[in-house]
């Protein structure tokens, strides 16, 4: 049963609409206006002998691969001795894995598409040599 804050949830809020409106609840504008991404974590670091690991994460990823598809919450723990193709730029990511989060790598980067796969850094790898950087979609929260 989906979570309920004083008797409601984005389903039960609707919006005025011209006509019959296909988005014409609250859950609909969020689905359809926030993108997938990160909170906080996903920190990458290297494990030595040319491997990284992944520091525990939270965020929101879509399930799936829409622009307006239905965004959901998670919290995916750290990962240690991820492996990396050497002599290239492994992309790190977050997949959503019908509903098991996990975190996946890459050496093509346009393969990740952004919704239901979440891009954390990259890292180049040259032998057990790590040049590693954060980039993805990670979402500033003000508290």
């Amino acid at each position: 049963m989906p979570r309920k804050n004083n008797g409601r949830n984005t389903e039960d809020i609707g919006f005025d609409g011209v006509g019959i409106p296909s988005y014409d609840k609250l859950k609909n504008v969020v689905d359809g206006y926030i993108s997938a991404g990160y909170f906080e974590g996903g920190t990458i670091t290297d494990s030595g002998s040319g491997q990284i690991d992944v520091a525990a994460i939270k965020g929101i990823i879509k399930t799936t691969n829409s622009d307006t598809g239905e965004l959901v919450a998670f919290d995916l723990p750290a990962q240690t001795d991820i492996s990396l193709t050497d002599k290239s730029i492994n992309y790190v990511y977050i997949d959503y894995n019908s509903g098991t989060p996990i975190y996946a790598v890459t050496t093509t980067y346009s393969t990740i598409n952004h919704t239901t796969q979440i891009a954390v850094g990259r890292v180049y790898r040259d032998g057990t040599t790590l040049y590693i950087s954060s980039i993805g979609a990670k979402i500033a929260i003000q508290q």
